[in-house]
């Protein structure tokens, strides 16, 4: 809920306008009513952006691939899937989307690791 409807309801709640169970009902109301109108742009998005990330591993992988030695592949083919899913879990509590986006990333370099060798 916008910082404005939450100081707009402490000063009808401080007046005497609003009792604590209404504030409260408005609140979780409101509270829904963003959640759902603005969830699905940041869910393309994500998707959108994990979609050029995963591909983004991929490429650089592949364009890469015979230029280096074969432990540095593994080191390579290691580190990103290791960094994706770390970066994962790190974001989990914040963000469950961001973190399943990163998650998918991770596997996608897995397998193209996989696939490479």
């Amino acid at each position: 809920m916008p910082e404005s409807w939450e100081r707009a309801l402490a000063r009808w709640a401080e007046a005497g306008l609003l009792d604590a169970a209404s504030v409260s009902r408005i609140s979780t109301w409101e509270g829904l009513q963003v959640g759902e109108r603005s969830r699905w742009p940041a869910r393309l998005a994500l998707a959108v952006g994990g979609m050029l990330l995963s591909a983004g591993v991929l490429l650089f992988v592949a364009a890469h691939w015979d230029a280096i030695a074969p432990g540095q592949r593994f080191a390579v083919v290691l580190l990103s899937v290791g960094a994706l899913h770390a970066a994962g879990a790190l974001t989990a509590e914040r963000s469950g989307t961001l973190s399943a986006v990163l998650h998918t990333a991770g596997t996608v370099a897995l397998g193209g690791g996989v696939f490479l060798a």
